[in-house]
């Protein structure tokens, strides 16, 4: 079972590298484009893999991750020339597993809420990345075949 779940990991990854090569041949963006949207794929996956970590604040992608949020990737496409993301995000927002007693909140509910922002934030990203297929030709949002496995 260890190896068929390798494999299928394995098998996501080259599928996810060679969409980055086809993206990366399609001229309506500049490779310095298609290099910050490439990143933002990578960036999406592991925040949507790795919700827990915007939860628990000793967790190594903690603070990454919501640098992200809160401007880094922003930032990054504008300086390419992209429009922003503007991911919504309000100091009820962030909440951890220090913070989640100030807000009134028991353990499972502050997990749930993060949660569910954690999943704001990945439909969000998803649909920055479609309307930019939209707009480019590219193929940049996530199909969601992968989950299905």
């Amino acid at each position: 079972m260890q190896d068929a779940r390798k494999e299928m990991f394995e098998g996501k990854a080259r599928y996810a590298d060679n969409k980055i090569v086809e993206n990366a041949a399609i001229n309506t963006l500049t490779p310095e484009q298609h290099d910050v949207l490439s990143w933002i794929c990578k960036i999406r996956h592991d925040m949507h893999s790795g919700k827990k970590s915007l939860f628990l604040s000793e967790s190594p992608n903690h603070d990454a991750f919501w640098g992200y949020i809160d401007g880094k990737i922003d930032e990054r496409l504008t300086i390419v020339g992209l429009p922003a993301i503007n991911i919504e995000c309000s100091d009820d927002d962030y909440i951890t597993d220090i913070t989640y007693e100030l807000d009134d909140l028991t353990l499972e509910e502050a997990a749930e809420a993060i949660a569910q922002f954690g999943e704001r934030v990945n439909e969000s990203i998803e649909e920055y990345l479609g309307m930019i297929d939209n707009k480019y030709g590219t193929k940049y949002k996530p199909s969601g075949a992968g989950r299905l496995l």
